[in-house]
């Protein structure tokens, strides 16, 4: 047979059938389909109805702090990412990354979105906007969260709202150092970061790249670590 070549991840290979189901590597399913087009017809709108999480009523409140120099700015990320990229999951709040320099500016910044706000939900670093839980995180938390904060995606909601979204790269090393397992609260990290990929989201090439730069960033996770679940990621899942 004629080798093939998937067109996510540059793999290639000689099927054993006339029409492979999805790439050996990175078991895209849309192997053959450019990833850009894909890409492009996603950031252009907001995929769930914005009822499911508010998302309407908190990018609004959100986008108003920034025009009244609360904050500078916000990008979302977590479980709601996820399924702004048509990875659908089951979450009770909006995770926002905002850009701090310091604990004392995140912790004034929390304050005056609060004030500005219905108030702190349960915890400290969450707000309630719009009868939505807010958690808010610090952009500044280690270098990858940073970057994705600068590489957001641009998206809007059904009523016009712009929002950032972290991209598909960065949510799935995400993941990887997060490398959760709580069948409880349906939380699974490995399979989160392997959606993506299956789904053919991810350029696999700069996923590579953000691996290679950030791999050893994180405080609590060895570099070597960090690449097994890598490879883990890019592995098939052994059938139960």
């Amino acid at each position: 047979m004629i080798a093939l070549q998937c067109r996510r991840c540059n793999h290639s290979w000689t099927p054993r059938i006339k029409r492979p189901v999805m790439c050996p590597r990175c078991h895209s399913p849309f192997w053959d389909r450019d990833r850009q087009q894909r890409a492009v017809k996603l950031v252009q709108s907001i995929s769930n109805p914005e009822s499911k999480y508010g998302l309407d009523a908190v990018a609004s409140a959100l986008n108003r702090m920034v025009r009244d120099r609360l904050i500078k700015g916000w990008v979302i990320y977590g479980s709601v990412a996820h399924s702004l990229w048509a990875v659908p999951l089951t979450t009770m709040d909006v995770d926002v990354l905002v850009p701090v320099k310091n604990d004392l500016e995140y912790t004034r910044a929390l304050s005056a979105m609060a004030t500005a706000s219905n108030g702190f939900s349960s915890g400290g670093f969450a707000l309630r906007i719009a009868d939505v839980r807010v958690e808010v995180f610090p952009a500044n938390v280690g270098p990858l969260y940073e970057a994705a904060f600068h590489d957001a995606a641009k998206m809007k909601t059904s009523a016009g709202e712009p929002v950032l979204v972290v991209r598909p790269e960065y949510l799935a090393l995400m993941a990887v150092a997060a490398w959760r397992f709580d069948p409880i609260r349906g939380v699974d990290d490995r399979q989160r970061a392997q959606n993506l990929i299956a789904l053919g989201l991810c350029d696999m090439g700069k996923m590579q790249e953000l691996t290679d730069q950030y791999a050893d960033t994180f405080p609590r996770i060895e570099e070597t670590e960090f690449r097994r679940r890598v490879a883990a990621v890019l592995e098939p899942r052994p059938q139960d």
